[in-house]
């Protein structure tokens, strides 16, 4: 993927996931799911097929 499918913020994609921005940067650190990372001001950005594989981990 490249960067432009990235469109979801770490808060967006954790209230869209019924999660929280602790269990995204665990899942991070944990290479479980990795998000883009904006090199200009290190933000942490999902796509939106990204949902689904949050699901799948919890399964």
């Amino acid at each position: 993927m490249n960067s432009s499918e990235y469109t979801l913020s770490m808060k967006e994609f954790a209230t869209i996931c019924h999660t929280t921005r602790d269990t995204l940067r665990h899942y991070y650190e944990n290479k479980i799911i990795e998000p883009y990372i904006d090199p200009d001001n290190g933000y942490h950005y999902y796509s939106p097929t990204q949902v689904s594989t949050y699901y799948h981990v919890l399964a």
